[in-house]
């Protein structure tokens, strides 16, 4: 379009600057969702976490009181209840040490998915308010 006068001129930058601030506030908003989103993933990896770690905690008690009563009622010996609670404690390792990978690659994933969201959203404003 080829300006003729100052009031073309002035309407050509109003417009203008009407469709950048669309474009910011476009920015603005898919900015938050991405956070929200993020918070989201947040809370439902933390969710996750404090469920495996009480489920847990629940099946060891309910191993640590079988090996218990069978010792108690000398079902077997006092090697035997040794050598299960060994076993005991080396399951409650694993599912531990299993629960700090998943909740650092659930993480890790979720910073990243969060990261790369942004970088689209600023590409795609870039490239629309700077052309």
């Amino acid at each position: 379009m080829l300006i003729q006068n100052q009031e073309e001129l002035q309407m050509e930058f109003e417009q203008t600057k009407e469709i950048a601030e669309k474009w910011w506030r476009w920015k603005s908003k898919s900015e938050r969702e991405a956070f929200s989103n993020l918070l989201k993933r947040d809370k439902s990896i933390l969710k996750f976490s404090l469920e495996w770690a009480q489920k847990s905690i629940r099946e060891d008690n309910r191993i640590y009181s079988s090996i218990s009563r069978l010792e108690y009622d000398q079902i077997v010996s006092t090697e035997i209840t040794e050598a299960l609670n060994q076993l005991r404690k080396k399951r409650w390792e694993l599912s531990n040490q299993h629960e700090d990978e998943l909740d650092t690659m659930l993480n890790s994933l979720n910073d990243k998915t969060y990261e790369e969201a942004v970088e689209t959203i600023n590409k795609l404003y870039d490239q629309s308010v700077r052309k």
